[in-house]
């Protein structure tokens, strides 16, 4: 009797040795790999929830979207991207728009449709049709990408001109006018929340 006890201990020290053993290295390896998360460029990645309609129908409303930051110098038309206004008096605003012209383009609006450098631009075939329009808030011919005059027409080096998708009830670039490179915090990859309408751009 005392022998099958001898040897139930000898089983349970062995045990709990080999537990010992996977566990430390279990341990060991949880900090290698979160010494190598910890090195991920998590800053040159950022988060953005959609407010209002403006972007409907591609994003609606408290959609959460991924923004790439290292993207900025990459930027091609189309591309949608979170930036800083550039409105006088307006401290950090943070907006969601359509990259619609490029430095040094020349941008029209007329008939809904959008010309660049005297020149239909289709739009791409996975975004809605959208019928471009002047303002309502103006109304003015003095409206960035309305206006032929160069000032209002021809985008500066290092600015971009957006729109935003639901041009009826939208303040983007026709009024808030060029965006500055240095404005721009990324390009929109993906929605990821809801999982429901995750998607790539």
């Amino acid at each position: 009797m005392e022998m099958c006890v001898s040897a139930n201990s000898h089983q349970r020290g062995a045990r709990f040795r080999r537990w010992l053993v996977f566990g430390i290295a279990a341990l060991s390896a949880m900090v290698v790999i979160a010494g190598s998360i910890s090195r991920l460029p998590f800053s040159e990645w950022k988060t953005f929830a959609m407010t209002g309609p403006t972007m409907e129908p591609v994003l609606h409303e408290k959609d959460r979207v991924l923004v790439d930051r290292r993207s900025i110098g990459k930027l091609t038309r189309w591309s949608i991207i979170v930036f800083y206004s550039p409105e006088a008096g307006v401290s950090r605003r943070t907006l969601l728009q359509r990259v619609v012209a490029l430095p040094c383009e020349r941008v029209h609006i007329a008939d809904g449709k959008l010309l660049i450098n005297g020149e239909a631009c289709p739009l791409p075939a996975d975004m809605a049709t959208v019928h471009y329009t002047v303002p309502r808030s103006t109304g003015a011919a003095e409206v960035y990408g309305i206006s032929e005059k160069d000032s209002y027409a021809i985008v500066p080096p290092d600015h971009y001109f957006t729109l935003a998708d639901n041009s009826e009830i939208a303040k983007d670039g026709r009024i808030i006018g060029w965006i500055p490179r240095e404005n721009i915090i990324g390009r929109v990859t993906s929605v990821y929340w809801p999982p429901s309408r995750s998607r790539s751009f």
